[in-house]
Parts: C-alpha cells; structure tokens; sequence
C-alpha cells in the first residue's frame, strides 16, 4: 500500500493559513527593483504566483494597481482576507503559464519563490505578452541562508535523523544561476538583465517561528503525518528557554526588460 504524505507534492492549500508566520521580502531589494523603471510612471503591477500577498503587500506601496495572480484558491482566500484593506490590489485566478491578464498592460511583472514552478518557456511567453513597451521582468528568490544560521542547521541536522534519504531543496546562488534564473537572461524576449541580492535578518518569536515550519512543503511532501508531527515537536523542542529566533535570509533578484 502506498504511503499517505503529510501534503502532496506541489498543492500548497496545506500550507496557506501558516503563510503569515512567513519572513517578509527586504525592502529594500524591492526598492532597487522598482528604482529600474521610469520614476514618473504610474506603475500597473503583475505579482504572479502571489501566494497570500506577502510580496503584493510590498508592490502594493509602488504601484497605482496590482494584480495577484495565484492558482491555488485556499492561498487566494488568504490573500484576499490579509490584503482586504488594500484598494489598488485585485484578485486573479490563473498561474505562469497563463495569468487571465489583458495584453501589453503590464509595467512590471513579478515572482516571488515562484518562478521555478513554472514551465519557463510558457511563461516567459506570456509575460511577453503582458508587458508594455520597456517593462520589467524581476524573479526574486527569498532564501534561507542556511549556513549563516545555527538555528537552521540544527533543524536541518534534525530532519536529516528523523527522516532520513528524503530529498531536501537547497535553492541557492549557485543553483538558481545554474536553472531557473538563467532561463531569465538567456531569453530571446528581454534583455538589460540587473541582478540585485539582499541579506536580512528577521527576529521572530518562537510561535511565529515554529508557524513558519508548519506551513512548510518540502518536507511534508514527502513523509507521512506522524514523522513530520514528530519534526514539528522537535523543533518546538529545540527552542526551549528562547522567547525570540533571529532567521537569517538572502534575496537573489534577477530583473530584465521586455525588447
């Protein structure tokens, strides 16, 4: 009989109500983004694969509109409830590939922790499509910097014992340089590529914390609901005596120019 995961593979309805404990995007990469396109413009904004909102919070302060593209309805329904107070942000069901979005009235596209889901061609395609004449392409990737934090490794060191053989995602520099990122500046469609990173460090309390872990994918994808029960109490374990955890994160940014 077939083993029952914690979540299946690539379904993120699991994971939607913890995406508030999520870390936040720095500042201040998206600000250097936003710095590449005209001053003046009233920007019209695409965050596609927006999840809950947490990247569309941010564009949302840049933007006269922005569209939140997400194929998952419970990570839209959380989205909507979080961002409810935001005017200029509108709802959009539709992925990468194809985003519902009408033709050349884009002036920026993003993704956040997205763009390596996607069928890139597909969607560098339709981004094409959407942009206006001398608009912006940005994928940014939010990451944890696992060997900056002793945190981190600790609870990696865990994972590795209780489930062991299991195939963890290292997005890094080197990675995302090697696939995803590449598949950017290399296309026919953009050129002008700009790369931006960021490094932050984020004190969270130990229940955000430990929130964050539950909404987690990589793992519970691929352990049943026992092991990745017993993973989540063992880093309950591992923070004892601390009311606070700092996270440590970097952002790569790729952002390139429709021809």
């Amino acid at each position: 009989m077939t083993q029952k995961m914690a979540a299946t593979w690539g379904d993120f309805s699991r994971s939607a109500p913890h995406y508030v404990h999520e870390p936040g995007y720095p500042a201040s990469a998206i600000d250097a983004l936003r710095g590449l396109l005209p001053s003046a413009r009233s920007l019209c904004i695409a965050d596609i694969g927006a999840g809950t909102g947490n990247l569309t919070r941010l564009l949302s302060q840049h933007a006269a509109q922005v569209w939140a593209v997400e194929p998952n309805r419970a990570m839209m329904q959380e989205g909507q409830l979080r961002l409810s107070e935001l005017r200029n942000v509108t709802w959009v069901s539709g992925h990468a590939e194809a985003t519902n979005l009408s033709s050349c009235s884009i002036d920026w596209i993003c993704m956040g922790n997205a763009f390596h889901w996607a069928d890139s061609l597909r969607a560098l395609h339709e981004f094409d499509r959407l942009l206006k004449s001398g608009g912006r392409l940005s994928v940014i990737w939010n990451l944890r910097a696992v060997d900056e934090d002793p945190v981190l490794q600790e609870i990696e060191a865990l994972v590795r014992r209780l489930a062991p053989g299991i195939g963890r995602v290292y997005l890094n520099y080197e990675e995302l340089l090697a696939g995803p990122a590449r598949r950017v500046w290399e296309s026919t469609q953009f050129d002008d590529c700009v790369y931006i990173n960021a490094k932050i460090v984020e004190t969270f309390t130990k229940d955000r914390y430990i929130g964050m872990w539950r909404g987690a994918h990589n793992i519970p994808a691929q352990v049943d609901k026992k092991t990745w029960d017993s993973i989540i109490t063992e880093i309950g374990g591992l923070l004892n005596g601390r009311d606070t955890v700092d996270l440590h994160m970097r952002a790569h940014c790729w952002s390139v120019k429709s021809r």
